[in-house]
């Protein structure tokens, strides 16, 4: 823990030193890696049994995670072709010739941000489940600018239901919007989900009916054209309760001889 505590605030220091030099990025990307390969330090991989184990870990995780994030600025200052995260280029920042051979091409600095994310999805997965699916939404991203459909697909199969239920409903309509276009634009008539192989059409029918109950999503409207437009070939089994609620007078009415009746009125949300 020490050793943890020590070399975190030592990047740190570094960033405070440096925050007002364009070299920052760089000086930070250097040290993480200078840091990671002291001998004093355990070897990676690091196996089950060595002494303070998931210490370790978190510890490399965390370094590791400083560098990346360095890499992150200086690839999105540097190159246009791939956006590896949001917010705006401010400061132009120095790049040296040894970063600058990892984002020579779209290619390169693709294989470069899966690499370093991948490593640290591996040091964090045992301890920081949600960073890791974080992580996992940040590489389907960069897949979905690469126009790698399929595999942007099976990264965001399983988060939008967690980010909707959780009520993080922006995160969710986002993850959705790249879930249904790699559907929409891979020519598979079934899709593997959990095991099982199920019609595309059918969870394409879910998912624009998940786009109408969303209440952050836009273009309601669309997705509800969309949604009318399969239903008729869809084998779809969807939630009521999430278009509408349904609620019955207590009233029982003679309507004719012998036919009594009840009055349902609907709501939409």
């Amino acid at each position: 823990e020490l050793y943890r505590v020590i070399i975190i605030d030592f990047l740190y220091a570094l960033q405070i030193h440096f925050q007002s030099s364009k070299a920052l990025h760089q000086v930070i990307y250097h040290a993480c890696n200078e840091i990671l390969n002291l001998k004093l330090l355990p070897a990676l991989p690091l196996k089950d049994g060595q002494s303070n184990y998931s210490l370790w870990k978190e510890m490399y995780g965390d370094i590791l995670q400083i560098k990346r994030e360095s890499w992150i600025e200086l690839a999105n200052c540097h190159q246009s072709n791939i956006t590896f995260c949001a917010s705006p280029v401010v400061t132009l920042w120095t790049i040296d010739d040894e970063i600058k051979s990892t984002i020579e091409s779209p290619e390169i600095a693709f294989q470069q941000f899966v690499r370093l994310t991948s490593e640290l999805i591996e040091l964090f997965k045992e301890t920081r489940g949600r960073a890791v699916d974080l992580l996992s939404i940040e590489i389907a991203n960069v897949f979905y600018q690469m126009k790698s459909f399929e595999k942007t697909m099976t990264l965001l199969q399983s988060s939008h239901e967690y980010y909707r239920s959780a009520g993080w409903n922006l995160i969710a309509s986002d993850i959705l919007v790249k879930y249904v276009t790699c559907l929409e634009m891979l020519d598979a008539r079934t899709i593997t989900i959990e095991g099982e192989d199920v019609p595309t059409i059918s969870v394409l029918a879910n998912s624009y009916l998940n786009f109408v109950t969303i209440p952050q999503a836009r273009d309601k409207i669309t997705w509800w054209n969309k949604f009318l437009t399969l239903n008729e070939n869809a084998q779809l089994v969807y939630s009521l309760d999430l278009l509408m609620t349904t609620e019955i007078d207590e009233k029982v009415l003679l309507s004719a001889s012998n036919t009594y009746s009840v009055n349902p009125v609907s709501y939409t949300h």
